[in-house]
């Protein structure tokens, strides 16, 4: 571990919810998330040495990574209504497609049936 980021594992872990999980400061996970984008970082060597789950320190940078106004964005178009003018208030029907095997003229009655 560099010195650098020595300190950040003591600083990390702030307190304890009561079902016993860790609660970090949003700071300092920020620090290791800027830390684990840097060019040639393992982000497992750093969870490792920082004491986080490998895949909880790649879902803080997932998290991170995404802008809030995009998750915004992608909620809202989910439950767009959009009318098109001009169509009819009906929706026409498509043709049904006729049974498969109506033309299929080697297979015997019995299948069939």
């Amino acid at each position: 571990m560099t010195e650098q980021y020595a300190e950040l594992r003591g600083r990390l872990v702030v307190g304890r919810k009561s079902d016993g999980r860790r609660v970090c400061d949003e700071a300092d996970k920020k620090e290791l998330i800027v830390a684990c984008l840097k060019q040639g970082v393992s982000v497992a060597r750093m969870a490792m040495e920082h004491g986080v789950n490998t895949n909880l320190l790649r879902t803080w940078i997932a998290a991170y990574q995404v802008p809030a106004g995009d998750i915004a964005r992608k909620q809202d178009a989910a439950f767009v209504a959009v009318r098109v003018e001009g169509e009819q208030d009906q929706p026409q029907r498509v043709p049904q497609r006729e049974h498969p095997v109506d033309h299929c003229p080697n297979r015997l009655e019995s299948v069939c049936a």
